[in-house]
């Protein structure tokens, strides 16, 4: 934007604008490319990203939608602005803790619930999972002295074997690499599909091997049911009655309970007394929605 343009702008400033609406504006009010504009504007104000809107009115809608990609890049998951430039795969140590994140309330009553052996509601885990800058420290202290006071001094660990039963999936995530579907026929080899015989074979192989769990998850196949779903647990626990079935992408299970038409909690029931013991964490992706 050019300084012909934001002069006007920049004269409608209301005088309550904090000093970081106030740096933004004066970035704008440059020939300084914007992502740089957004960037100061981001390390001065750590609010959440959606405060940019209360710019919207001032700078344009247009001008909205060109800072939008930029702002989501300097944003955390939560919304606030990032203070350094890590990310997932980059060398080096990820950070540990955020300067300028607030203390808050309740952290420590949330804690010493847990440490009594309390179940924690819902919002109390969100709470937990919340915590920033020094709270994250004392989250992780508290967890670990749990476990001191649990296992000691002594390390657990699971020996497994993973099937992926298809890498047929109707769903286009871009991030994938590792799907097959109309647009990737040519890529990351051939598609497959096991029948119940090989996820049997491959079963009673690993508990042969000494295996305890097995890890079974997959594409969205498009002609996969609940019923899929349902007879996969029951072909691993025939295999090997006592392994325990560690399974399913929450994607999994919306489409085993949609093709069934059933409410998840009922799914998931079905699913349990088929011989499901647990369900991974992975593939649970919630992808911010692109800016207008």
């Amino acid at each position: 934007m050019r300084t012909s343009e934001c002069g006007d702008a920049a004269s409608k400033r209301p005088p309550s604008r904090s000093s970081a609406s106030r740096s933004l504006l004066d970035a704008l009010a440059t020939d300084e490319p914007w992502e740089a504009a957004v960037a100061a504007f981001r390390a001065r104000m750590p609010r959440r990203h959606d405060r940019i809107a209360e710019y919207e009115e001032l700078l344009g809608a247009g001008a909205h939608r060109r800072v939008g990609t930029a702002v989501l890049e300097r944003s955390d998951a939560e919304g606030y602005a990032r203070e350094d430039g890590w990310i997932a795969g980059a060398r080096g140590a990820p950070p540990i803790a955020i300067a300028h994140a607030p203390r808050r309330s309740q952290l420590q009553a949330i804690l010493r619930r847990a440490r009594d052996g309390r179940a924690l509601s819902e919002a109390q885990v969100v709470r937990l999972f919340a915590a920033r800058g020094r709270e994250v420290a004392e989250v992780c202290a508290s967890a670990d002295a749990l476990r001191r006071e649990v296992n000691g001094a002594r390390v657990g660990y699971v020996v497994n074997r993973n099937i992926n039963y298809t890498n047929i999936c109707y769903f286009g995530c871009r991030f994938c690499a590792f799907s097959k579907g109309k647009l990737a026929e040519n890529l990351r080899g051939r598609p497959y599909d096991l029948d119940s015989d090989e996820i049997a074979r491959r079963t009673a192989e690993a508990w042969a091997r000494g295996a305890s769990e097995m890890c079974l998850q997959g594409g969205i196949h498009p002609d996969y049911t609940g019923a899929t779903y349902l007879e996969i647990c029951r072909t691993v626990k025939q295999a090997a009655p006592q392994i325990h079935v560690h399974a399913f992408s929450p994607l999994e299970v919306w489409q085993g309970a949609k093709t069934l038409g059933v409410p998840l909690a009922d799914f998931l029931a079905e699913l349990q007394r088929a011989g499901l013991g647990s369900l991974p964490g992975t593939a649970a992706s919630a992808p911010r929605p692109t800016p207008a």
